[in-house]
């Protein structure tokens, strides 16, 4: 199948990405740049191996936790964090590569321990927490949390990770609520426990058919600037 772009702005085909995904993890690999110097056939075949165990590997274990919360005011019909992460499991080019804990309930504790037991099960890469902001009209990534007098900050550069996307902004107020309390949690868990895995939260405005498809494609296009790094 040939898919041919429509526009010079970025768009998510099919069949496409998963082609530039995957070179993009070849290149990650080093597999390409540096070619082993081989002397004989035992050789050959022994790094051929090797660089087929490297690149399973490296496609297995790159996998996505996204969560997402219930509502909690009784005027809410859904939670917008929730609607994008249905979009996104719809028609992200690799479903398989992302672990969905969807309708969080709004109580830290809770959250946070429900969050923390899917890192462990499934050890995931990235972890990214999604929150509803009623009051914003892009998606907001959050540079901080709080809790009391402490500030954990997020170890990615945020201003490199969202150059050039319109869409997304970089917010420094999580909202000292449920979702402060979540995203201080797990950059806790990552930061002293010395976990292999980076996290992001990102609050999501209310989508409405508008804005739905620009924000769902700003979000995969996050995902796969992450999958680079």
């Amino acid at each position: 199948e040939v898919v041919k772009r429509q526009s010079k702005e970025f768009e998510s085909l099919p069949k496409r990405w998963i082609v530039e995904r995957t070179f993009g993890w070849w290149n990650r690999s080093l597999k390409l740049h540096s070619p082993p110097l081989l002397d004989d056939m035992t050789g050959s075949r022994t790094a051929i191996a090797a660089t087929h165990h490297t690149l399973t590997h490296t496609l297995m274990t790159l996998r996505f936790l996204l969560t997402s919360f219930t509502t909690w005011k009784c005027h809410q019909k859904t939670n917008s964090s929730d609607d994008l992460l249905h979009r996104v499991s719809q028609c992200h080019p690799s479903p398989e590569t992302l672990i969905l804990l969807r309708k969080l309930p709004v109580e830290s504790e809770t959250a946070i321990a429900q969050t923390r037991d899917y890192m462990n099960r499934y050890r995931p890469s990235w972890v990214l927490c999604c929150g509803m902001a009623e009051n914003r009209d892009r998606l907001s990534i959050e540079s901080n949390a709080r809790k009391g007098d402490r500030i954990l900050r997020s170890q990615i550069d945020l201003e490199q990770l969202i150059d050039g996307l319109d869409d997304i902004y970089i917010s420094h107020d999580a909202g000292k609520f449920v979702c402060e309390d979540l995203y201080y949690g797990i950059l806790e868990s990552i930061q002293t426990q010395q976990r292999n895995a980076g996290t992001l939260f990102i609050h999501v405005p209310i989508l409405h058919p508008q804005n739905e498809t620009t924000i769902c494609n700003t979000f995969l296009r996050l995902l796969h600037r992450l999958e680079t790094l």
